[in-house]
């Protein structure tokens, strides 16, 4: 496996991250509630281990870009979207 361009990550675009975020979010609209945050945090450290990324380096940039004043529109419409989209049931 090639080495994993760590950079790509620290240069990832906000816009782009929120939309596959909205993505990932709505296909997982399909299961159960509680279903949902398990299951997205086992894809999440899977892929981490695929890629041979700590998780928490993960977490660090991407905390970091959602702080970003920038980016604050891109993840207001993540949030908007589970706030409105995902049912509290």
């Amino acid at each position: 496996m090639p080495k994993f361009n760590r950079d790509l990550i620290n240069n990832a675009s906000a816009d782009h991250v929120s939309r596959a975020g909205i993505d990932i979010i709505d296909r997982m609209q399909n299961h159960p509630q509680h279903i949902q945050p398990v299951a997205l945090a086992a894809a999440f450290l899977t892929i981490a281990d695929h890629l041979r990324v700590p998780p928490q380096d993960l977490f660090t940039v991407t905390r970091n870009m959602m702080a970003e004043e920038e980016n604050i529109a891109e993840f207001k419409a993540l949030r908007d979207y589970v706030k409105y989209e995902i049912a509290n049931a």
